[in-house]
């Protein structure tokens, strides 16, 4: 987006916590199945506040698992 792309890490953390949850949500299901309810309740908390961002949109089912995607809204 131009500039140098030097950013605070508290603006990347939102994001990459994102990405991780998003692709390895299968393997998290798998190994905690049964250990603890099928819904991550942080995962549920981060996209509320990602939602805030303006310009984000809450995809579908699958979660897009590149950081790229989940960083675009706050680039922009």
């Amino acid at each position: 987006m131009g500039g140098l792309g030097v950013r605070k890490v508290s603006f990347l953390v939102l994001p990459a916590y994102l990405a991780s949850a998003a692709s390895t949500e299968s393997l998290q299901n798998t190994i905690f199945d049964s250990v603890r309810p099928s819904e991550d309740e942080m995962l549920g908390v981060y996209l509320s506040k990602w939602q805030f961002i303006p310009g984000a949109v809450l995809p579908s089912e699958p979660l897009p698992t590149k950081q790229s995607f989940w960083d675009s809204p706050g680039i922009t």
